[in-house]
């Protein structure tokens, strides 16, 4: 369609420029043709003239109506020609459509049943309204929205768990979700159901909306089939008592919703984006669940690898083959002091104080990692309590990470991590220490 529009466009073009183009030519300019003009003998319309000229109440209906024709018969007719040159797959009109699909009708041809549902109505009445008509091709159930419970794929599943689960999906009814028909019907109680004539589509209706002129409906009776008996009985309008309210909100409206929540909690705020970094932070840590160690233990941390790429040091000396499986402490011994300990425990606090006193062998640099987040004083930013702690201990200060905790096995505080030199290696200890 695109391809069609701008070939188009460019033969239009040619031709408006090429005529264009002799008219320049033909047109010899004169002195007065390039002369300035300085003065002007007419008055220029006032800013109200401009904004609000006569007639525009009359216009602007008929410019919608030209707009709304134009726009209609230009697509209809792109479309006819795509599918003439091949563009396009050969279109079928909803009643041919209705008469191809598979399943039986008992609907005169070209009629169809919608029934506008709401999970409102409960699983039972549900369950049992499309279990009466499987393999009903002129007969289909149609929803506002989903429950605000679910997303998409969750009601997508719902139905499929009450209608078919023994089967791969739902193949012996037509199911959708269509808030413009509800808007149409003008539909706020379920079930309802409309019968559409879909071999006289209403030109009114946008291209896109698979709905015929309606010619009859029902609420609380969800009979097709009676319905169109009462219709050519000249009674196209039955009104039941057996109804409830459409409990899905429109599914446009909802995510027009959503669409607009997420955008509230955008920002570029350095305040607010600080501020929830510090909070998922914090929700992140807790979620860890590492707490106060109740027994002394002491355990060798094994580390395994398997490299995809070699690995190489400085100078191109290979320290490990692509595949190999190693020990990295092998490679390069651990040569580290780490404290996993809570700065909210004054107890873990003097622990890590006293133990810094005592270095260990073997131990070229020594790092301090948080469980918590350090409780900090109104008014103060987490960062200050950060802050506070690596002031107390002159040594840079991480925060723990679900990484860390795995590969390391932390979970308990405080617990030490450190290099001890056996006959053979250096092993990497880890030791949970006991406070009380």
């Amino acid at each position: 369609m695109g391809l069609l529009t701008r070939i188009g466009l460019a033969i239009t073009c040619a031709a408006v420029y090429g005529t264009c183009a002799a008219f320049a030519q033909e047109y010899p300019l004169t002195r007065q043709d390039i002369t300035p003009n300085t003065t002007y003998d007419f008055l220029l319309p006032s800013g109200q003239a401009l904004a609000d000229p006569e007639g525009i109440d009359e216009f602007l209906p008929m410019a919608r109506e030209l707009a709304r024709q134009s726009t209609y018969e230009t697509m209809k007719a792109l479309r006819e020609r795509g599918i003439e040159l091949g563009v396009l797959p050969a279109e079928m009109t909803p009643a041919e459509a209705l008469t191809s699909a598979p399943g039986f009708a008992q609907l005169p041809d070209g009629i169809r049943a919608s029934i506008l549902v709401t999970s409102a109505m409960g699983e039972g009445s549900i369950k049992a309204l499309m279990d009466k008509y499987r393999f009903r091709k002129d007969v289909r159930f149609v929803f506002r929205g989903i429950p605000d419970t679910m997303s998409v794929p969750e009601f997508g599943f719902w139905l499929k768990q009450l209608i078919a689960p023994d089967s791969q999906e739902i193949d012996d009814l037509n199911i959708t979700i269509d808030p413009e028909l509800f808007e149409l019907a003008g539909a706020t109680l379920a079930p309802t159901l409309l019968l559409e004539d879909l071999n006289a589509p209403d030109p009114d209706r946008p291209l896109d909306l698979d709905v015929g002129v309606i010619v009859a409906r029902s609420e609380g009776f969800p009979d097709p089939d009676w319905v169109y008996e009462q219709m050519k009985k000249g009674r196209p309008n039955n009104k039941g008592p057996n109804v409830v309210e459409i409990s899905e909100e429109d599914l446009r409206s909802r995510a027009w919703r959503e669409a607009d929540e997420v955008a509230q909690r955008l920002t570029k705020d350095g305040d607010v984006i600080k501020r929830r970094y510090w909070d998922r932070t914090a929700r992140e840590m807790t979620a860890l669940g590492v707490t106060p160690v109740k027994a002394d233990r002491e355990r060798i941390l094994h580390f395994m690898f398997q490299t995809n790429d070699p690995i190489k040091d400085h100078e191109g000396t290979i320290l490990a083959h692509a595949g190999e499986v190693f020990r990295p402490n092998d490679v390069l011994p651990f040569d580290r002091r780490v404290f996993v300990f809570n700065p909210n425990s004054a107890d873990e606090l003097e622990f890590v104080e006293e133990a810094l006193k005592e270095p260990r062998p073997d131990v070229s640099r020594t790092l301090l990692v948080l469980s918590e987040m350090p409780l900090t004083k109104p008014g103060q930013e987490p960062w200050d309590g950060i802050q506070h702690v690596i002031n107390r201990f002159g040594i840079h200060v991480f925060l723990l990470n679900s990484q860390f905790q795995s590969a390391f096995q932390i979970e308990f505080t405080p617990t030490e991590i450190f290099p001890r030199k056996s006959l053979t290696s250096i092993d990497v200890i880890s030791m949970e220490h006991a406070l009380r």
